[in-house]
């Protein structure tokens, strides 16, 4: 039986010790991320695992952008995208419509205000990068999607098949893109193991 449990992590504290420990999404609004680790290194069975599929949100180029910005623009043009987004008059606009998808994925206003949690990002992934592969043994790290998520939900095909097959095009373009290089990944995925 599952048992939930909504406590702050450094209080919590169990007579059990656990097969994994699961981060989704959580582990990059800790700015003390060594602590995290440490304690979550004591929740663990011996050779128990650590799973952690965090936001990148650094590294998110003018490029990147510029592959989002396209995409919307021709989905937009061909009726099949939630929002019209329209394209640029000048070099200026182009620039400042850039500025606001750097900033949507990197979830902040235009002010640089941090729209998810005052603690969003505190820790990004060269801070947990290195101090995950210290406390735990890596079994597998990988990086994953550009812009995917960001693209799939304004989809408006005739259809469900139709939005499905082109949701499916876009999974793999992206996917592609990243392991070329061309884009920077914005997801991460790393398994390790007590140590």
């Amino acid at each position: 039986p599952l048992i939930y449990q909504c406590s702050s992590l450094f209080d919590f504290q169990t007579e059990n010790s656990y097969d994994i420990v699961v981060f989704a999404n959580a582990l990059h609004h800790f700015g003390d991320i060594e602590r995290v680790l440490r304690k979550t290194e004591i929740l663990l069975k011996e050779n128990g695992l650590f799973y952690a599929s965090e936001p990148v949100r650094e590294g998110f180029s003018d490029a990147d952008a510029t592959v989002v910005h396209l995409i919307r623009a021709l989905l937009s043009r061909a009726g099949i995208y939630y929002e019209p987004v329209p394209v640029p008059d000048s070099k200026d606009e182009f620039n400042q419509m850039l500025k606001t998808i750097k900033d949507e994925f990197y979830c902040r206003t235009e002010k640089g205000d941090k729209v998810q949690s005052p603690l969003d990002n505190e820790a990004v992934f060269s801070d947990m990068y290195p101090v995950m592969k210290s406390v735990f043994e890596e079994l597998e790290m990988r990086m994953d999607f550009s812009f995917f998520d960001r693209i799939v939900g304004g989809l408006r095909c005739k259809n469900r098949e139709e939005d499905h097959k082109m949701a499916e095009w876009l999974y793999n373009v992206d996917r592609l893109l990243c392991a070329m290089g061309k884009t920077t990944a914005e997801q991460f995925h790393f398994i390790g193991r007590k140590k």
